[in-house]
């Protein structure tokens, strides 16, 4: 429960023609979008075609088990 549950509407799509004619994503780059409020939402690409990109907004750890080592040093 660390970094909540994977959620599947935090994966969404937008046409290239959306996005700036320089930018070439590959899958697995990390981006900033901006939207028309100048909120900005960190993206992993997962997938590239030719018309759209796909972008995952859940945190890469979002959904693992996460497991902590840690060594008590002293108790006060």
């Amino acid at each position: 429960e660390a970094f909540g549950e994977y959620d599947e509407e935090r994966v969404f799509t937008i046409p290239r023609t959306d996005l700036p004619e320089d930018l070439n994503p590959d899958v697995g780059d990390e981006i900033v979008l901006v939207n028309e409020d100048d909120e900005e939402l960190g993206v992993v690409v997962i997938e590239v075609n030719e018309t759209d990109i796909t972008f995952d907004a859940n945190h890469p750890l979002a959904g693992e088990d996460v497991t902590y080592d840690f060594e008590l040093v002293e108790i006060l």
